[in-house]
């Protein structure tokens, strides 16, 4: 469903986190990720994100680098604000903007705390069908150089909380993950929250999302941006 669910216009009120950041006092930019809501042509759904993946990789590009760089144009923006600290940055998502929080945040500093919700699954552990890799996140070779604990070590020494659930095959080796990275951040900056249940970002989660997010943002009273 796209922005519409996260900012509460529709879908699941779990969801709806960029709704509840604003009413908290921060600043936030939700825009489509592509193939999404207003970007997907497709229907049934699926399609459209084959089609801008599989297109991309016979002329040499990935769907990553576009939606990094969809990434990077919306914090152009959003910085670009008035009433935006450009140095108060932060990011949020669940499941697949979970896994764009680690990676967008690996590649633009701007980018001062995030949190990855359930989306914090390692290539090796997706090579199964239960899980699979997602087509934004198919990056060819890229296992001969490394893997998504090495994307993470690229966050420091910016904050990172990674949440994951004990009953979400998107969560697999979050542990792993957490032990591989910690050792490149300083005290405190990369932190790792378990929780029970499946592939959720229920309440309590969300308020510890946002707890993070107000400890590792807070300078001076300027607003926030997201």
């Amino acid at each position: 469903m796209g922005k519409s669910e996260v900012v509460g216009l529709k879908g699941d009120a779990d969801q709806a986190y960029a709704s509840e950041l604003a009413e908290r006092g921060y600043v936030v930019i939700a825009p489509d990720a592509l193939a999404f809501e207003e970007r997907n042509w497709s229907n049934p759904s699926g399609y459209a994100e084959y089609y801008e993946l599989a297109t991309r990789l016979v002329q040499g590009r990935t769907l990553l680098s576009k939606c990094l760089h969809d990434v990077s144009v919306a914090l152009d923006y959003l910085v670009a604000r008035p009433e935006v600290d450009p140095l108060r940055i932060g990011f949020i998502g669940h499941s697949y903007g979970g896994k764009m929080a680690i990676w967008a945040s690996a590649l633009d500093n701007r980018i001062r705390a995030s949190v990855s919700n359930c989306g914090c699954v390692s290539y090796k552990q997706s090579l199964v069908r239960d899980t699979g890799v997602q087509m934004e996140f198919c990056l060819p070779g890229v296992l001969q150089f490394g893997d998504v604990e090495d994307i993470v070590r690229l966050v420091s020494p910016r904050a990172l909380l990674l949440q994951a659930t004990s009953e979400d095959v998107w969560s697999r080796g979050a542990s792993a993950i957490f032990e591989h990275a910690v050792s490149a951040f300083p005290e405190g900056k990369l932190q790792l929250r378990c929780w029970p249940g499946g592939h959720v970002f229920t309440q309590e989660m969300r308020q510890a999302a946002y707890q993070f997010l107000d400890e590792h943002l807070q300078r001076g009273n300027n607003p926030k941006g997201m």
